[in-house]
């Protein structure tokens, strides 16, 4: 099940989404939320899987900016990062939740590629006789 929210301690919750985009992940690295190594590390597992889910970076910090970026993106008029760290009630639970789910949307394609690209590939036209196998 998607995580959509984030507790406060207050009382209340944020709406996220953690269907990012890789221009949401670029405006976050100008920011300096995000390094360069842990979107390089994204786009070498998306491409051909180079290297491994256990190869790209995590930590306390870039789980908290990861749903920090997540609120941003469900939030026209968001607060600074440090003023939601105050009243987010996170857990290290929730923050590997949103850190998979984030990686999960990124890398994996909705729908059954193969399938798809089967059905999307037009049969040849046929002309009713069958082909004779030339010796």
């Amino acid at each position: 099940m998607a995580l959509t929210s984030i507790k406060l301690t207050e009382g209340g919750e944020f709406k996220i989404n953690t269907h990012l985009t890789l221009g949401a992940l670029r405006n976050a690295q100008i920011k300096g939320l995000l390094n360069k190594d842990f979107i390089s590390g994204v786009i070498k597992t998306s491409m051909g899987n180079e290297i491994g889910f256990d190869s790209l970076p995590m930590d306390d910090i870039l789980l908290m900016d990861l749903a920090y970026i997540c609120y941003t993106m469900e939030n026209k008029n968001p607060l600074s990062i440090d003023e939601f760290l105050e009243v987010a009630d996170l857990n290290f639970q929730d923050l590997t939740e949103i850190y998979t789910e984030v990686l999960t949307n990124l890398i994996t394609k909705p729908g059954k590629m193969p399938g798809d690209f089967k059905k999307a590939t037009p049969k040849q036209a046929s002309n009713g006789k069958k082909k004779k196998h030339r010796r």
